[in-house]
Order: structure tokens, then C-alpha cells, then sequence
């Protein structure tokens, strides 16, 4: 059973914690109560240190050390590629060592950049310029009290109100952790939360100031953005003052635009949708919005087979909602009965505008991610879409119990909640992938290791390791991915031979304690055939009519197990854009691998600089085959392009082979 359905006594220290403050709390305040509403914005900030506390406490607790999931460890290296002026990056050849999950480029250049929008990288990379980057998040944490605080008193001004709001956000277990890995909502709901506050002050700066918010919201996440920025023109009362806003929403937007530039080549071509038409299928499969063929099958093939076999529809988006609203109901104060006071507070403040706007808060950011297929929630997060929402509905919250005289009650239900339940969550969220996060450069400074060629065999771990500006590793160290084959010997030699070291971790296995050990590679021979694995083309640099991405094989005669998948669309070629890099020293013929799928033959032009070749398999009872293509490219760094006719089909590797191995069955060499 999952984490999330699981009750019982607190599972650790953090959890015991919270049990006894919740019983001090009860406690305490019939004879504390006087004080504390006399110095609310005392305790306010009490709360707000005690929040970014907790936050940095979990990073060392649940998370023990750093960020754990792919899209933290992505944010991450955005947020380092940020910290030095850059969009993207240019990496060493063959770039394929570095090329990999949420990497994209455009199909003409060479570089590479994350795919997520920059709004929290920017403030992420803050952390590097300091060398602290996990100190954002909590002081992030810190920020969402305040603001919550902020939202109640100058909604409603009540000091009760206000002080709830606040402990209701320094007590939200899930907005620990989105303070605490470098993921985006936090920051998201501080921007949200703070516009929100801004557009009630009511004037020309405060207004500005807000546009200012909601634009880096909008480079943040764009969904939300759109949210905020329909929210705040609602509470604005005139024209003029929506000019002002709007006006100020184009900083935010400018910079989603170079970002989106420097990832795709175009402006505001969403980095995401272009990154899965490159990486997934089937074409189209990524976006917002319903259709037959929406949902990827490989990034999200157990969502597609589980719930989208007959593609993505209002009934697909309501069951969707409310599995996220399930999530959410604990996320938002730790008790699931809590978030019943919601619906109570809209129903009895509903002729107040104050109300209408936090209930069209919470209300909205389901409508608006209704139409986005993935659920996107798991233990620790929760529902992390509606996390950018949580100091708005923190507001509303404190408003509904106010009003019901419970207060007190629910402060207290909200740490017992994470003691006897939430808690559970985050624990299963520490035990994840293996426990720890997939790089830990200790391993490294213990070992002694100050310059060569690590090569590390995990996306996270590749994430949290790679430093676009470490290039030279006679003088540093060049992090790169792991492949075991050619690639590594290439990378080797561009790099000047220096030592190498394999990071392995192997989060899945019965022993994942990370290791570093010494990886000798022996230099090229002249009649040395190169293999490179097709699989670790992907993304692929250029596609259209089709998908491709990698495949698990059982079949024997598989290298490596693994293919990648090339599939085209209906009543259309695939066409896929592929790098090779030649090495210098004998003149090679590139071969093909293919493993057999559905048909037994299979038709595809190769094209190869100026050269174009046919290309034809017939496997008859074979499952795998390779075939010489009759070209022979010069060294330096190519892409191929191989035009596939009928499909699916399934490569399995690309080989450069010295040519005094095949000129005895040619009968020309010449291309």
C-alpha cells in the first residue's frame, strides 16, 4: 500500500518531534493565547525562522544530503549553467557522452540546455554564486510564512487570521519539502502569494511590483502564471492600473524567451513539447490539451497503458484532477479533514471580494492543469502542481477556522497529522532510488580525486556532478556519462588521455552504496572495429514523421539489450538525425545493426553528408542483422540521416569498420 494511506505511530525522530509540539500547543495555549495576539508579528517571524529551519532539517533528513528526483537534479544544473551567464552549454565531443533525459538543443546547433522554464533557476543559481545552493529553499520556506502572514492580515485584518495562516504554512509538511529539494513550486507559491499581496495594496509601485511577480511566475511556470496574472487583473479595480501590471509581466516574459530560444531555436517554442518530440512518442504525445495520442510512452509509459489507452479526454482529465485533489487534501495542513474547512470558508465569505479571490485561487489551479495528462504527484510532494497555491489557500484556510472558533485545534491537528500520517510519505521519499542522492561528491574528496575524466552512470547523478565549465581534465575534473563503449574511449582521447574513474551507483540493486573505482581504457588500434550503441543517440539532434527513444530487449543477440526504437507515424517516413564522430587514423565503413521487430524486412535511405545511400535488411529467421551501407565518412564529427520506409524498426548500433576488413568483398570503396 502506498505511503500516502498509511497511519501509525510516528515513524522517526522528526515525526516524535512534531507529536510533542502538538500536545505542547494544545497545551499551552489557553495561557499563551493573550501574548501571542499581542505580538503577532513577533511570533510571525518566530514561525518564519522555525520554517526555514525545518526545510533545511529535512534536506539533511529525507533527503538526506541533496535533491533526489530527475526534474531536482535537472533544476539543479540549469540553476549551475545559470550562475555562469549562460542559457546552455557546448558539449565536448562526442557530445553524446553528455547529451541525455531533460537535455534538449536546437536541431541545427550543438548545444544543450535544461528544458524547464529558468524563473527558479535564476534564483537557485543565487545559491551557487554564494557556494550554499541548498540554503535557497529554506530561506524560501522563510519567505511563505511571512507572505502568508502578510496575505491574512491584509486580507481580512485579524490578527488571528493572519497568525493561523502563518502556522499553517510553517506546519505544512509539503511545502517543507518543496523548500528543500531544488524543485520549483516553492518558489512559485512565493511569487504567487506575493503578487497576490502586492495587487491588494493598491497602488502604482505595489501594482508594478506585482507585474514584476507575476512575470517571473509566468518564466517559472507558465501555467500558474497565466493563473496569477487572471487573478490579479480580476482584484484590479481600474484600466489603467491593469496597463501597469501587464506592462510589467514583459521582463519575465523576455526571459522565458531567451530561454526558450536557446533551447529550440525559436522564441517562446515551449523547450518541454520540443524536448519530447525529440525524445518520445508517439509525435504530439506532450501537451496541454486532449487528443488521441496524447501521453508518451516512454517517459510516462505506465500512466499511458494504466489510464490513456484510448487517449486523453475529459473523463481521462477529471479522474486525473481528483487523484491530484486527493494528494492535495493532505498536502494543504497535513490532515486530510482539514481541507473540508475550504468549501466551508468559500460558502460563508463568499460576498466577500477577499474570499472570492482565494477561492478562485484554489478552484483555478485545478481547472487550469486539468487539461496537462500527467499526474505529476508523489510521496513528500504531493500534488505538486496545486503546491503553488498553498499560501493563498493557507489564507483562506485561517479564514474558515477562525470563523468556526478552531484555531488552536487545527495548528495542533496539522502536527499531529504529519506525526501519525504525512510522515509516513516522507519517509517512503527518503528510502526512494536507492536512498541518497546519486552523486555525493564526498566519495570523490575522500578518494582524493582532483582532476581526470569521471564517468557517472546515472541522469541524476550526471546532473548534480556536471560542470559546463570544467573542460580540461589535466586541471580539473570533466564529469561525463558513462556509456561502455566507444564513446568513452573518444571522450578519453579528446581530452588528452588523463585518468578516469568510474561513479557507479546502482539505486535498484540489494547493495546501492555509491562507489568510485579506477577505469583504465586502452588506446585504439588501427584494425580495431568502434562500436557506439545507437540507444545513447537520444534525444535524437533532428527528427520529424515519427519518434524515437530507447527499448529494453530480452532478445540474445541484442548489444547491450537495448535498442533505439525508431517509429514512424502514420502515411509518413520517420526521418532521425543521428551523430557520429570519426576518429582519425584508418578509413572506416559504417555498418548498421538492426534487431528485428514486427516486419520481416525493412527499407530506410541513409544519407550521409552529401552522400545518399539505400538501405535494405532482410532478416528472414534472424532476429538480429548488420549491413555494410557503402559510405565511408572522413573523420571529424557527421550526422546521419537515416530515412526509415517501413517500420517500426529498431537499431541497435552504429559501427565504424577499418576498411582493410571489408575490401575483400567490395568491389569499390569509393563513396
Amino acid at each position: 500500500m502506498s505511503a500516502i494511506y498509511t497511519v501509525g505511530l510516528p515513524p522517526d525522530a522528526v515525526a516524535w518531534t512534531s507529536l510533542v509540539v502538538a500536545v505542547l500547543t494544545w497545551c499551552a495555549w489557553p495561557s499563551a493565547r493573550r501574548w501571542v495576539l499581542d505580538h503577532t508579528t513577533a511570533v510571525a517571524v518566530v514561525l518564519a525562522a522555525a520554517a526555514g529551519l525545518t526545510s533545511l532539517v529535512y534536506v539533511h533528513v529525507y533527503l538526506r544530503g541533496g535533491p533526489r528526483i530527475i526534474d531536482a537534479t535537472s533544476y539543479f544544473l540549469e540553476a549551475r549553467l545559470l550562475a555562469q551567464g549562460a542559457f546552455a552549454f557546448e558539449p565536448l565531443v562526442p557530445s553524446s557522452s553528455f547529451r541525455g533525459r531533460f537535455l534538449t538543443g536546437p536541431e541545427l546547433g550543438s548545444s544543450l540546455s535544461v528544458i524547464f522554464p529558468p524563473g527558479y533557476p535564476l534564483v537557485l543559481a543565487l545559491g551557487f554564486w554564494l557556494g550554499q545552493p541548498l540554503l535557497i529553499g529554506p530561506l524560501i520556506g522563510a519567505g511563505l510564512v511571512i507572505v502568508s502572514y502578510q496575505l491574512g492580515w491584509r486580507l481580512f485584518r485579524q490578527k488571528s487570521v493572519a497568525l493561523t495562516a502563518a502556522g499553517l504554512s510553517a506546519t505544512c509538511a509539503a511545502l517543507r519539502y518543496h523548500t528543500a529539494d531544488t524543485m520549483s513550486h516553492g518558489w512559485a507559491a512565493l511569487l504567487f502569494g506575493g503578487c497576490i499581496l502586492l495587487v491588494c495594496h493598491a497602488n502604482r509601485r505595489a501594482t508594478i511590483l506585482a507585474g514584476l511577480c507575476a512575470g517571473w511566475l509566468i518564466a517559472t511556470r507558465p501555467v500558474t502564471g497565466a493563473l496569477c496574472v487572471a487573478l490579479a487583473l480580476y482584484w484590479l479595480k481600474t484600466p489603467r492600473a491593469g496597463g501597469w501590471f501587464v506592462a510589467a509581466l514583459v521582463p519575465g516574459l523576455s526571459f522565458l524567451g531567451l530561454h526558450q530560444r536557446a533551447a529550440t531555436g525559436a522564441w517562446f517554442s515551449s523547450s518541454q513539447t520540443h524536448y519530447y518530440a525529440h525524445a518520445d512518442g508517439p509525435p504530439g504525445c506532450f501537451k496541454y490539451g486532449f487528443g488521441a495520442d496524447v501521453g508518451c510512452v516512454h517517459e510516462h509509459g505506465d500512466v499511458v497503458e494504466q489510464m490513456l489507452s484510448d487517449g486523453f479526454g475529459p473523463l481521462e482529465a477529471a479522474v486525473t484532477s481528483f487523484h491530484r485533489l486527493a494528494w492535495h487534501a493532505l498536502d494543504l495542513a497535513n490532515f486530510e479533514l482539514l481541507w473540508l474547512v475550504l468549501p466551508f470558508a468559500a460558502v460563508v465569505g463568499f460576498r466577500r471580494r477577499e474570499v472570492r479571490l482565494l477561492s478562485l485561487a484554489s478552484a483555478g489551479i485545478v481547472v487550469a492543469y486539468a487539461p496537462f495528462y500527467f499526474n505529476g504527484s508523489y510521496p513528500g510532494a504531493g500534488a505538486r502542481f496545486f503546491a503553488d497555491v498553498l499560501p493563498l489557500e493557507h489564507a483562506l484556510l485561517a479564514f474558515g477556522l477562525v470563523r468556526l472558533s478552531q484555531a488552536r485545534l487545527a495548528i495542533s491537528l496539522a502536527l499531529l497529522g504529519f506525526a501519525l500520517r504525512g510522515a509516513y510519505a516522507h519517509r517512503d521519499l527518503a528510502a526512494r532510488d536507492g536512498g541518497v542522492p546519486m552523486f555525493q561528491p564526498e566519495l570523490l574528496e575522500s578518494a582524493r580525486v582532483e582532476r581526470g575524466l569521471v564517468l557517472v552512470n546515472t541522469d541524476h547523478g550526471f546532473n548534480l556532478a556536471f560542470d559546463p565549465a570544467q573542460r580540461d581534465a589535466r586541471r580539473t575534473l570533466v564529469f561525463a556519462r558513462e556509456r561502455g563503449d566507444e564513446r568513452d574511449r573518444l571522450l578519453w582521447e579528446s581530452l588528452g588521455q588523463p585518468r578516469v574513474y568510474r561513479y557507479q551507483f546502482h539505486p535498484w540493486s540489494a547493495s546501492s552504496d555509491p562507489t568510485l573505482t579506477p577505469y583504465p581504457i586502452a588506446p585504439r588500434t588501427p584494425t580495431q572495429a568502434l562500436t557506439f550503441e545507437a540507444e545513447y543517440e537520444w534525444p535524437a539532434r533532428a527528427i520529424a514523421g515519427g519518434s524515437a527513444y530507447p527499448r529494453h530487449l530480452a532478445s540474445a543477440c541484442t548489444s547491450n539489450h537495448r535498442v533505439l526504437s525508431l517509429v514512424p507515424a502514420p502515411a509518413a517516413p520517420l526521418r532521425v538525425e543521428l551523430d557520429l564522430v570519426v576518429p582519425t587514423g584508418p578509413r572506416y565503413e559504417l555498418v548498421l545493426g538492426w534487431v528485428r521487430s514486427n516486419a520481416g524486412t525493412l527499407h530506410a535511405t541513409l544519407q550521409l553528408g552529401g552522400a545518399s545511400r539505400p538501405h535494405a535488411i532482410d532478416f528472414h529467421d534472424r532476429s538480429c542483422e548488420s549491413a555494410a551501407t557503402g559510405l565511408f565518412p572522413a573523420a571529424g564529427s557527421h550526422r546521419i540521416s537515416i530515412a526509415v520506409e517501413t517500420g517500426p524498426a529498431q537499431l541497435d548500433y552504429v559501427r565504424l569498420v577499418p576498411r582493410s576488413q571489408n575490401s575483400a568483398s567490395r568491389k569499390s570503396d569509393i563513396p
